[in-house]
């Protein structure tokens, strides 16, 4: 079977990091499918600097938002992308018209 990519939304990943209700289960049960490999997790590299911001300022902890995003990363990829990956995709031909 081919693996599955999924580029989780920056909210997805704060509601889990958070607790945030309403959302919390939602985004645990999704981090919980990826840890057991039903697919692979990925974030943008922004979104780690946003979610730190965004988690301090709910949580005011610092330590507390570093060791969540840490527990977090052991699941989630970092989606790298390069200059030259973005014009790849730019220069593709749209799967939507």
């Amino acid at each position: 079977m081919k693996n599955i990519c999924v580029l989780l939304d920056t909210n997805v990943l704060l509601d889990e990091i958070t607790k945030r209700e309403p959302f919390y289960d939602n985004a645990a049960n999704i981090i919980s499918l990826a840890k057991l490999g039903r697919f692979t997790a990925l974030v943008s590299a922004s979104a780690i600097t946003d979610m730190y911001y965004i988690a301090c300022k709910d949580l005011k902890d610092k330590t507390l938002v570093m060791s969540r995003l840490k527990t977090l990363l052991k699941t989630v990829e970092i989606a790298a992308v390069t200059g030259a990956e973005i014009h790849r995709a730019i220069d593709r031909e749209p799967l939507v018209r």
